[in-house]
């Protein structure tokens, strides 16, 4: 066990692996239950309305999202991809970035081509 800062609040505690104090942590669990009923009740509701109703930010919305931990109606919220910007509804990357990123992994681990190296 580690007395440290909590990185939400910065208030001493003591961890016990996490680096977010039980005030914190239970503070966010309220607010996921909020978002998560007020979703199931209003299924086709955007991020600011969610964010309006709840009190909860924007960025724990798009969070939850981004985790899996709520899922959203692909018609109304919509967020930027963390690498091109473009909307998605859904994770953290888009398709097209997804595929790039595919691609350059596939391209780095390729092994030399020998023909090309015996010339």
């Amino acid at each position: 066990m580690n007395l440290m800062n909590c990185t939400k609040c910065g208030s001493l505690f003591v961890s016990i692996g996490r680096p977010v104090c039980f005030l914190c942590i239970e503070k966010e669990r309220k607010e996921f239950e909020m978002v998560k009923k007020f979703i199931e009740e209003h299924p086709h509701s955007t991020v600011s309305q969610v964010v309006e109703a709840t009190g909860v930010s924007e960025k724990l919305v798009i969070d939850l999202i981004k985790k899996g931990q709520i899922k959203s109606n692909e018609a109304m919220i919509v967020y930027e991809c963390e690498i091109c910007a473009r909307p998605i509804h859904a994770g953290k990357v888009c398709n097209i970035c997804k595929e790039k990123l595919t691609v350059d992994l596939k391209e780095s681990i390729k092994p030399p081509d020998n023909k090309k190296r015996n010339k």
